[in-house]
């Protein structure tokens, strides 16, 4: 198993989240600066409001392009409201769940630029 898939594991199963929702939230927040979970106390409230924008992003993407730029493969019409129920679960986070996410996409991020796909 590798790294990522291991670390993947340990977030569905700490945050309750599916792994979809987690690539979901990945692309999502790919473009947007990470915040430091030790200043902002509503993190929750973060992630949902950038998952919210996302929906507006996903329709725009379908109607210009016919699918979402994040998932040129595989993707469906069903994106947007997968952003909506995705935005939703977030703001039901607990404080800890959410400053693991944040550390979570800042390993994947790293891990990313490691490679050379920044």
């Amino acid at each position: 198993m590798s790294y990522f898939a291991t670390e993947l594991n340990v977030a569905t199963n700490f945050t309750g989240l599916s792994e979809r929702q987690l690539h979901l939230l990945i692309v999502g927040m790919s473009n947007l600066e990470l915040p430091d979970p030790t200043v902002m106390a509503e993190l929750p409230g973060y992630l949902a409001n950038c998952m919210a924008a996302e929906i507006e992003s996903a329709f725009a993407d379908h109607e210009e392009f016919g699918f979402h730029l994040g998932f040129p493969k595989g993707d469906n019409a069903e994106i947007p409201y997968e952003f909506h129920d995705l935005a939703e679960k977030l703001q039901e986070l607990s404080h800890d769940k959410a400053v693991f996410l944040i550390g979570f996409l800042e390993g994947f991020m790293e891990a990313r630029c490691a490679r050379a796909e920044c």
